[in-house]
Formats: C-alpha cells, sequence, structure tokens
C-alpha cells in the first residue's frame, strides 16, 4: 500500500530523508535500550554459564559429543568458538556479536514486514522486537533476550528462519536460482541449532514448496538449488563428527535435539506447567478470554472508524485526536487491560490469521500475481503458528515467549496496521482512525513492557567478573546470591589452579568459566533434565571413572521440576551426593549451607585422597 505522503518534486533531499528516517530512529532504539541494559543481560548461575563455558573449551581443542554433551545442534557452540578462538574467550566478545546478530535480525524483519506493509509498520514491528524481546527482562532469571540468551541456538535458529523466509519469499515472487540455494542454506543451518525453530522452519519451508507447486509448478532445478543448500550444512557437520564418532554417534551428533527429545523429559512437572498441560481446559479458557479481549479493541476501532467516515470532515484530524486519548487513557489507568495475559491469544489469532492466508490463497491459486502478494504473509504466518505450538496454552512474551512469541507478536501487529486498515478502506473509504488506534494500544503495551523490565534492571548493580567478563547482577539488597559467588570466586583463584578441575551440583557451571577451570565431566549441569535423559548411574559413573579435584554445592531450588533438593531425594542426586560425601572433604563455605532451606550457599569440597 502507499506509505508515504506527496513529495514536492522541488526538493530531491525528501525521498531521502524518508527512507533514512525508520533506520536512524530503529538505530537510535537500539541503542538506548543496549546501553540502558547493559551487562544486565544474563543470569549469574543459571543457563548461561554453559553458553560461555562451551566455545571456550571447543575453542580449547576440545570436542562435541566427546568431552562435551550437548543437547541442541552443534552450529551456535562452534560459531560462538569461532569468536572465542579469533578474539579471546570473554562475555564481551558474545556481547559484541549477539548485538550485530539482533541487528541483524531486526534488518531482516524489516524487510520482511515491507512486503506487506509501510515503513511505518515495518518501524513499529521492529521497535517492538527491540523492545519487548530484543533487551528485555520480565522474570528474575536473566537469559530470556537476545544478547544473553539461555541457549545462542534459540536466537540463532530465528535469525536463520527468518532469512530463509525472506530468501523464499523471493524466490516465489522473483525467481532465481540464488533465492532458493540461500533459502535451502539458511533451512539447513536452522536444522542444526534448536529443535523447535527447526521444526518450525521446515513447516515453513514445505508450505513455501507446496505453494511453488500450486502457482507456477515446482520444477526440478530449483528444489535441486534448494535441496542443495539446506543438505550441505548437515552434511559438513556430519563429516566432521566422523573424523572422531562412529556413524550413529555423529548422525546424532548432527541430529542434536532431536537425538534428545524424550517423553519423560515432556511429562516433568516443569515442561507441563511452561506448554501449559498442568490445566488445559483452563489455559485453553484464558486464551478464549484474552483473544475475546483483542477482538473487543476491534469492534470498538472498526466502530470508532466508521464513526469517523460518515461525520468527521477531517477523519485524520479525528485519528490524531483519539489515537492520543486512549494513549493517554491507558497510561493513566493500564491496569485497565491484561497486558501479561495479552499474549496468550496470539497463538489463536495466529492461526485464524494463518487459515485465511491458506483459503485466500487456495482462492487465487489460478492468479500469480495475486498469490505472490499473499505468499509473504503465509510464510510469515505459517513459521509463527508452528512455533507457538510448543506453548501455545501458556504463552507469555517473558520466559521462553521471548522468541516463541516474537514471530507471532510481529504477526499481530501487521494485522493491526495493515490489514484491516486496508480492508476498512477498501470497503468503506477510512481506515486511518483504526490505524491510529492501533498505534497507540501498541505504543502503551511497548512502554508497559518497557516499565516492567527497567524494574528489574533498576535492582542490578553488583558487579560480578573482571574486565570482559563482568556482569552486572542483583544488588545484595534483593539476593545475596552476587556477593557470595564473588567471595566463592575470589577463593577459587586463590587456592586453586587452571590446571585443577571442578564440577558443580547442580548447576554451577558459570563458576568454572569464570574462574577458567574446567570440569572433566563431559555432562556440565545435574538438572532434573540431564538426569532423566542420562540417567544418574550413568552420570556416577563418569564421575567415578575420572574423579574432579574439587566439587562444589551451589544452591539451587528444583521445586519446579517436581522434586526436592538435590541430594536430599532419592529421586534426584542421592547417589551422586552419597559419593560426594564419601570422596570429600569440606573445605570452605560461603552463605547458607546449600542445598537445605531457601538460603543461598556454596561450599567447596576437595577430593580426600588430595587433602
Amino acid at each position: 500500500m502507499g506509505d508515504t505522503s506527496p513529495v514536492s518534486r522541488e526538493d530531491p533531499r525528501v525521498p531521502a530523508l524518508q527512507r533514512l528516517a525508520p533506520s536512524a530512529a530503529l538505530a537510535a532504539l537500539f541503542v538506548t535500550l543496549a546501553t540502558w541494559s547493559w551487562r544486565r543481560w544474563p543470569d549469574l548461575l543459571v543457563d548461561f554459564g554453559q553458553q560461555l563455558y562451551i566455545p571456550w573449551r571447543l575453542a580449547a581443542g576440545e570436542r562435541l559429543h566427546q568431552e562435551i554433551t550437548l543437547l541442541h545442534g552443534p552450529l551456535s557452540q562452534y560459531l560462538n568458538a569461532l569468536w572465542f578462538l579469533l578474539f579471546g574467550p570473554s562475555f564481551t566478545v558474545l556481547i559484541i556479536v549477539n548485538l550485530a546478530i539482533l541487528a541483524l535480525l531486526t534488518w531482516l524483519v524489516y524487510r520482511i514486514v515491507r512486503l506487506v506493509g509501510s515503513p511505518l509498520t515495518a518501524t513499529i514491528a521492529c521497535a517492538m522486537l527491540l523492545s519487548l524481546f530484543g533487551f528485555a527482562q520480565y522474570v528474575k532469571n536473566g537469559n530470556y533476550n537476545f544478547i544473553a540468551p539461555y541457549t545462542h541456538e534459540s536466537t540463532h535458529g530465528l535469525v536463520l528462519a527468518a532469512g530463509m523466509i525472506l530468501a523464499l519469499a523471493r524466490a516465489l515472487t522473483a525467481g532465481g536460482r540464488r533465492p532458493w540455494a540461500i533459502a535451502g542454506l539458511c533451512l539447513g543451518l536452522a536444522c542444526l541449532t534448536k529443535v523447535d525453530v527447526a521444526l518450525a522452519a521446515m513447516t515453513t519451508a514445505a508450505v513455501g514448496l507446496i505453494a511453488a507447486g500450486l502457482i507456477r509448478g515446482l520444477r526440478a532445478g530449483r528444489l535441486l538449488w534448494f535441496a542443495a543448500g539446506a543438505c550441505t550444512p548437515v552434511a559438513a557437520f556430519f563429516g566432521y563428527f566422523l573424523t572422531y564418532l562412529s556413524p550413529g554417534r555423529a548422525l546424532r551428533a548432527v541430529g542434536g535435539g532431536f537425538a534428545a527429545l524424550s517423553p519423560e523429559v515432556a511429562r516433568n512437572p516443569f515442561y507441563r506447567e511452561v506448554a501449559g498441560l498442568d490445566d488445559p481446559l483452563g489455559k485453553l479458557w484464558l486464551m478464549i478470554v484474552m483473544a475475546g479481549v483483542l477482538i473487543g479493541f476491534v469492534l470498538f476501532g472498526v466502530v470508532a472508524d466508521a464513526v469517523a467516515r460518515k461525520r468527521a470532515r477531517e477523519p485524520a484530524a479525528v485519528a490524531l485526536a483519539a489515537g492520543a486519548l486512549l494513549f493517554l487513557g491507558l497510561m493513566l489507568k493500564p491496569e485497565i487491560l491484561p497486558w501479561e495475559e495479552l499474549p496468550r491469544a496470539l497463538p489463536l489469532i495466529t492461526l485464524v490469521a494463518g487459515v485465511s492466508l491458506i483459503v485466500l490463497f487456495w482462492r487465487a491459486r489460478g492468479d500469480v500475481s495475486r498469490c505472490q502478494v499473499l505468499i509473504p504473509g503465509l510464510l510469515a504466518t505459517s513459521f509463527a503458528l508452528a512455533l507457538v505450538a510448543k506453548t501455545a496454552l501458556n504463552l507469555h512474551v517473558y520466559h521462553y515467549g521471548f522468541y516463541l512469541a516474537l514471530p507471532a507478536t510481529l504477526v499481530l501487529v501487521v494485522i493491526s496496521l495493515e490489514t484491516i486498515p486496508r480492508l476498512l478502506r477498501d470497503r468503506y473509504g477510512c481506515g486511518i482512525v483504526f490505524r491510529a488506534l492501533a498505534i497507540a494500544l501498541l505504543a502503551v503495551c511497548t512502554i508497559y513492557h518497557l516499565r516492567w523490565s527497567h524494574e528489574i534492571y533498576g535492582m542490578k548493580d553488583y558487579p560480578i567478573g573482571r574486565g570482559g567478563d563482568k556482569i552486572v547482577t542483583f544488588s545484595p539488597a534483593y539476593d545475596d546470591a552476587g556477593p557470595i559467588v564473588a567471595e566463592a570466586l575470589t577463593w577459587l583463584e586463590a587456592h586453586t589452579t587452571s590446571e585443577q578441575s571442578m564440577v558443580g551440583f547442580p548447576e554451577g557451571i558459570m563458576l568454572n568459566y569464570l574462574a577458567r577451570r574446567p570440569t572433566r565431566t563431559t555432562c556440565m549441569n545435574f538438572m532434573m533434565t540431564e538426569m532423566i535423559l542420562f540417567g544418574e548411574q550413568e552420570l556416577l559413573a563418569a564421575l567415578h571413572a575420572d574423579p574432579p579435584d574439587y566439587v562444589l554445592l551451589v544452591h539451587k531450588d528444583t521445586a519446579e521440576f517436581g522434586v526436592g533438593w538435590f541430594g536430599q531425594d532419592r529421586r534426584y542426586g542421592e547417589a551422586i551426593m552419597n559419593w560426594v560425601k564419601q570422596a570429600y572433604e569440606p573445605v570452605a563455605r560461603f552463605g547458607a549451607e546449600p542445598l537445605r532451606d531457601r538460603r543461598f550457599g556454596i561450599s567447596i569440597l576437595k577430593r580426600a585422597d588430595a587433602i
């Protein structure tokens, strides 16, 4: 649709300024958000330690599935290892790389949205990407953002999927071998990241291939370029793993997360709650209610638009006034809308959008030009729908929603700012009032979430680590883990050497990385997921075979997994803890006795035969 007002021919600079304005605005927002949240992104102990430790050890010569076990595809960790090899291991290196990757994702999203909408819509979509997802923190645990993600496989996979969508859209509209090859390459690389993103990318690719067959016939040559692009990275990693693994193990190493799928893990209380399967009917009802809230807004906007069309001489002035009034009203009374729960509606809305696009595409299948107009939206909506399927009954912006809910949120932005206003314009001659109201609603939503993150980031002012590894965590006024971890690191640096190994139970690999002390176990964490996948006896046998010099007991509440404290519950770590008590002697403790009550503490034990 038309996206700018008429431009005077006397001033050729204006179009250039119009083109540069979105980029300048998004760049300014990007820098502002990065500065505001600087180094506060990761969690001090949960998950992100692996994202630093694994590439550090890979850069030092260790190998996946030989010295290091990984539950995802191999691409992200080897990519980060390359940066560590080139520039040295540090959190700063990952910050710079991840900022660049987020900038790339922003550019890709802008390009995709521009295929179906105006520069204004694309700019708003990218602004919400950065504000709600890119730099945010909504829960106590960090890691649910694009600068320090709990798994880089999720963010890398999302960028690759966006690249595939853009290339597929190009291939299906303009043709050519290159976009088919690029789309296939992005798909193959995405399959080497995280299984949920890989499955969503595969689903989207299948939709694209079916669409190609319907509108112009899928030529064998194009399909060959696509398949070659997809198979190349997978074959390359398989060949690499064959240099030190058996064919069966090499295939499992390439499969990563596909090989780690487990029904028992899916049945764990934590994952059932995340997916909404702990109360499916209740969560489904909440989804319907939240969808009803958004539908109510749509009806209100449509009525307001119709009234403005019939009664107002200047709909643009009415649109500006209506948008301003809604914005001010929601800013003064944000509790009117359940902002935190509204994302529950996204799976249902995305499903309706996807079905509608499929119906429109099918009806227009004889009209190639009309089908080509629908293709970008069809691909993007297919990906969004496939991705939210993982937590469809319990979708939020926070937690895993930082990447699972992102594509569906962008689909909603396009529906609100393009699809519905176009329908109103084409049928009733207006649409501008609805768009203004939608912009106001999205603006308040963005501000609400920025305030939410700001409250949490405001609690973080305590630095841990030195130089490029500095992490800013919670002030001792809110959480005493920071000073306790700092004391433990000081002790480790003073009383151990870089050649000595240590292992943290149930989770302490961040301490290994910050102290630059390796672990001899291939499994770095001993959370419930690892216990289920590998079995406690197998993990214990590995510890027996090559016992670490030091053991760290790091406090961790694992009640969300349906078990008690590590080592105190026969279902979780009891055999390992019994071995620790027999083979190790306490040499230091910081904070409270760990794994006893809610107070945080770290105990350090040394191998008894080495004392």
